[in-house]
């Protein structure tokens, strides 16, 4: 749960935002994102082919932003 409320406050154009979070009837947490509107690199790799190392080096500086933006807020993100 503070994940989720700490992720809802780090506005970032490369985080989705926290749409809602809770515990379900279980009794057990839940978070709801935003739709995801862009290309996953799955996506990406199977049009593409393999990406040119400035396009890489493209998507590697949004990730990295994105995660300075949660680090910033104290958030660590585990699923990378």
């Amino acid at each position: 749960m503070r994940s989720a409320r700490a992720a809802g406050r780090a506005p970032h154009s490369n985080v989705l935002n926290v749409v809602d979070s809770g515990l379900d009837v279980e009794q057990r947490p839940f978070v709801v994102y935003e739709q995801f509107a862009g290309v996953t690199c799955d996506d990406l790799l199977l049009r593409r082919g393999p990406c040119d190392l400035g396009l890489a080096a493209e998507i590697v500086g949004q990730v990295l932003d994105g995660l300075s933006a949660l680090h910033q807020r104290g958030l660590f993100h585990r699923q990378i």
